[in-house]
């Protein structure tokens, strides 16, 4: 074959180029699986010898960018709920800390095996950050209930959702478990119409609403309960006094707005402010209730200092009372816990655990008071 003109001169100088590049020194040539010949660092300059880099096979490249862009997600997530008090919305991000933790920690994992090292330093920092928040509450902040200790006062918290009202599904927990009181919550008309209709806890004090702030207290004793209002005059919280040992019981059941708004949030953390200022001072004092709020938070952290209370810890460990499915999926990871009980003294309480599914969206929470 006769070459076109000007072809010739090309090729020439295309071979005396790639010539001088093989024969800088430092270059060692690789044979590819084809059997031709590559040398590593000269791919900018011709294209068709570049070669993957050798820690990171081909195949895993995919797997590598996807784990580096969830990494990045995590990591924006995160960022933006160490700035929960600057908006309301920030402060949804701060709830899942524990959440955060886990896939953290499952990302961590598996960059180790497959991503960039710069990936592997962000879930590093993710699990440390992570760790810290729930590491605190757990060491630092809530308290576990006394052990050894007889049992006295048996009382259930139950958010029976607006919608659903399976009270007898309660009173048969409530039975099961021989309780004494029973604090409800998102109580309508038809749950307490079957409420008064159990005989076996004669002293009912009920508040029904025909939205989500439905209140109430079904009890084998006679108790002192008073019905209140919050700061801002849109809901009603209860507090009361519960016959227990030489001193009555300070019982404060509240159910505040979810922070869905800037207004709802401002509403929650009025009422959980005035309360804290109120159980400072009142002696054998205990705050129970859907709070509509997570132990990672601000808000959370400050009504404990306030307060001068500690949260009971969620047994088993770190468990979650809302979203609640229908049992036997009623225990599921992304469950957060909102429904809280805080008190003066670990002493006081010798069991706390969440129960079965009622058909709520919570889970009902179970707290027996040490005999006096």
């Amino acid at each position: 074959m006769i070459a076109a003109p000007g072809e010739s001169g090309a090729a020439e100088d295309s071979a005396d180029t790639a010539l001088k590049l093989v024969k800088r020194p430092g270059l060692i040539p690789l044979e590819t699986e084809t059997g031709s010949w590559n040398y590593p660092g000269i791919a900018a300059t011709i294209p068709d010898m570049a070669k993957p880099d050798p820690r990171l096979p081909g195949r895993r490249r995919p797997v590598a960018a996807t784990l580096t862009a969830l990494t990045m997600m995590l990591a924006a997530v995160n960022v933006a709920s160490l700035f929960e008090s600057a908006h309301w919305i920030l402060e949804l991000f701060a709830h899942f800390r524990l959440q955060y933790l886990g896939v953290a920690a499952c990302l961590l994992l598996l960059t180790l095996l497959t991503g960039p090292r710069r990936t592997v330093v962000i879930n590093l920092a993710l699990v440390a950050v992570n760790g810290w928040f729930v590491g605190n509450y757990w060491l630092t902040v809530s308290v576990e209930p006394a052990s050894g200790a007889e049992g006295g006062l048996t009382v259930i918290h139950a958010n029976l959702q607006s919608r659903s009202q399976r009270v007898d599904l309660l009173l048969q927990r409530a039975r099961d478990e021989d309780a004494d009181v029973l604090l409800i919550q998102e109580l309508n008309a038809a749950g307490a119409q079957t409420l008064n209709a159990a005989e076996d806890y004669p002293f009912r004090y009920l508040y029904p609403d025909e939205g989500n702030f439905g209140i109430g207290i079904a009890s084998r004793v006679k108790l002192n309960v008073q019905p209140e209002r919050d700061p801002s005059d849109t809901l009603t919280f209860l507090s009361a006094k519960v016959p227990w040992g030489e001193a009555p019981l300070n019982l404060f059941y509240l159910h505040p707005p979810p922070p869905m708004s800037g207004a709802m949030t401002d509403t929650r953390n009025n009422l959980m402010n005035a309360i804290a200022l109120r159980v400072r001072q009142t002696p054998n004092a205990l705050v129970v209730g859907d709070i509509n709020n997570t132990p990672w938070t601000q808000s959370f952290a400050r009504f404990a200092a306030d307060s001068s209370l500690a949260p009971l810890r969620a047994m088993p460990a770190l468990a979650g009372t809302w979203p609640a499915l229908p049992a036997p999926y009623d225990r599921w990871p992304i469950m957060l816990q909102i429904d809280h009980v805080f008190v003066q003294r670990a002493t006081d309480v010798v069991a706390f655990r969440s129960l079965p599914s009622i058909e709520s969206d919570h889970l009902p929470l179970l707290f027996r008071l040490a005999a006096q």
